[in-house]
């Protein structure tokens, strides 16, 4: 259909990432025609701007993921 593997979703990063890198992140989810809106706190502000994804790094607890 011509649409990236994230056509039209948008995603926060929560999280420090190492492997794979935050701007590694960012790139792919670009690549793939989506938009990363944000990268850190506060993520409040898109809660109701339609998130459709969290990328958490593996640093997080899982009680605060």
């Amino acid at each position: 259909m011509g649409h990236g593997a994230f056509y039209g979703m948008q995603i926060v990063a929560y999280g420090q990432f190492i492997l794979p890198t935050l701007d590694t992140v960012k790139r792919a989810v670009k690549a793939g025609n989506g938009a990363v809106l944000a990268t850190s706190p506060p993520y409040t502000r898109f809660l109701d701007s339609g998130v459709d994804f969290a990328v958490v790094s593996e640093s997080i607890s899982r009680t605060d993921a």
